[in-house]
């Protein structure tokens, strides 16, 4: 389990990923003004769409730990 550093916001709905990953499954998803705890940004698959990187939030979300692109979550 990762250190939760960071509280983020999404803003927009996004997919809370298995692994750091757009092809990996997705676990759950959080609508646009969702509030979560992250971990410092790592390096991980690339994904699309209208922000497009490669880091992803480790993030914790009620009881689901995943991922969440960064280009989608601001830091609050």
């Amino acid at each position: 389990m990762p250190d939760y550093v960071y509280a983020i916001e999404t803003d927009d709905m996004v997919n809370i990923r298995e692994q750091p990953d757009d092809n990996s499954n997705a676990l759950s998803q959080a609508v646009g003004g969702e509030r979560m705890m992250a971990a410092y940004e790592v390096e991980g698959g690339q994904y699309g769409g209208s922000r497009p990187g490669t880091s992803w939030y480790p993030v914790q979300y009620g009881a689901i730990e995943g991922y969440v692109a960064a280009g989608y979550v601001h830091v609050v």
